[in-house]
């Protein structure tokens, strides 16, 4: 699979369409007796809780990368007092303040830490993480919500920009085995790790 790194107006098209995508997940997030933030996500050793939390701090990242044209990288220490319908409400919010930082003027370039990288390249990789984890969080909540087929395809070209062969183990699991007939959708969280259930 041959990365494709996109224009910043494309990288933003694609963060635009992931986060209508996960922005609808987290609507339907059903806050009853039956949710449960400690249930297990495709994201292995991840809770839906943990799964919600990494998203929040990932959306932040790119806010503050769109706005400052830098992020420092700093691990959570401690998980957040805010659970259920806070923590879902925080990181839709989150993903509006982040969407609304990439729609202004940006730096062509951001530095993370020591590293500098292509602000178009960054938001691009942003919009997969958002809608794999989007889909992550809907298959763990069981609510039927499937990752749009245009977008997946679109986002597999960005792919290999993220998960490289070093990532393997590390922060993604081996890719996955499809068949030759497998939809957009279900390549890409093959490609990142997931099983299609």
């Amino acid at each position: 699979m041959n990365a494709v790194a996109p224009t910043l107006s494309v990288g933003v098209e694609l963060f635009d369409r992931a986060v209508a995508f996960t922005r609808g997940v987290l609507a339907a997030l059903p806050f009853d007796a039956d949710f449960d933030l400690a249930a297990p996500t495709p994201c292995h050793r991840w809770t839906l809780g943990h799964l919600l939390e990494h998203l929040d701090d990932s959306l932040l990242a790119l806010e503050a990368a769109a706005a400052y044209g830098h992020v420092d990288v700093v691990a959570r220490e401690q998980p957040s007092d805010t659970v259920g319908l806070g923590l879902v409400d925080r990181v839709r919010h989150r993903t509006s303040t982040a969407l609304g930082a990439w729609v202004t003027d940006t730096s062509e370039r951001v530095t993370i830490a020591d590293t500098s990288l292509c602000s178009a390249t960054l938001v691009a990789v942003g919009a997969l993480e958002v809608a794999v984890h989007g889909s992550d969080l809907a298959r763990a909540a069981h609510l039927g919500l499937a990752l749009p087929d245009d977008l997946a395809d679109e986002l597999l070209a960005v792919a290999p920009l993220v998960v490289t062969s070093a990532d393997r183990g590390v922060r993604f699991a081996p890719a996955v085995p499809v068949s030759y007939a497998a939809r957009p959708a279900e390549r890409l969280l093959a490609y990142t790790g997931r099983a299609c259930l």
